[in-house]
């Protein structure tokens, strides 16, 4: 979590420098908002929960991602950090286990063709998350809500390195910039992936997930431009 810290700091550093360097008309910061579904591999959970008659989770998490974008319209990197927050698909309402997910991203693009239309652009990123399994039981009820018994564990602070690609259109509406695209990119999952109780208890005997894997997305940016504002006026 600390690096993660240093390259908010970096990023920041970044937006003051911009700003600094080029004139107003040239910077571009953009409200994002996106949303993928990565695919990741929970087959032993699963395992675990069907032989001790517990609901089982899909292997998706559909995340949702707010945050904003800077960039120089003299410059072909693109700075993006967001704030995501995700669950795994529910196939059957109420016949589930549950994979719950909420976290800082930092993504960095080199856009290839510095074209005022189209933006092909390859993206490094890291997320840090703290996932939440909710396990549901399939015959034992809570005496005080008279529904499933649930079940917490948990993983905190867990770091996810990514790479892939984004494609974007712009659409200009007067001195508003549209961007609407689609993103792909591949999940890097390292280190232990260890679950733990509510009092921070590792459990020992509870398999594993593998969070690397594909996601599939769709994003928008809109960014005002300064330039177009300031000769209407």
């Amino acid at each position: 979590m600390k690096y993660l810290i240093e390259l908010f700091f970096v990023f920041f550093v970044f937006c003051a420098s911009a700003q600094k360097q080029a004139d107003f008309s040239e910077i571009r910061i953009a409200p994002y908002f996106s949303t993928d579904f990565n695919t990741y591999s929970n087959n032993s959970l699963n395992d675990y929960l069907i032989n001790r008659n517990y609901f089982t989770s899909s292997n998706i998490l559909s995340n949702l991602s707010v945050g904003f974008s800077l960039r120089s319209i003299n410059n072909p990197s693109i700075f993006a950090v967001s704030f995501c927050r995700g669950a795994s698909l529910i196939e059957e309402p109420g016949n589930n286990s549950l994979l719950e997910s909420n976290g800082i991203r930092f993504e960095f693009l080199w856009d290839l063709i510095k074209n005022e239309k189209w933006l092909i652009a390859p993206c490094i990123g890291v997320k840090s998350s703290n996932y939440k399994f909710i396990a549901v039981s399939r015959d034992v009820f809570s005496p005080l809500t008279g529904n499933n018994l649930e079940e917490c564990a948990q993983m905190l602070s867990k770091n996810i390195f990514s790479a892939g690609f984004q494609f974007d259109r712009q659409i200009s509406i007067r001195f508003v910039n549209i961007h609407l695209g689609f993103q792909t990119f591949y999940n890097l999952n390292i280190g232990d992936n260890s679950w733990y109780g509510s009092n921070q208890q590792r459990l020992a005997n509870m398999p594993t997930i593998n969070l690397s894997g594909v996601s599939l997305g769709f994003y928008s940016r809109i960014e005002l431009n300064p330039f177009k504002i300031q000769t209407k006026k």
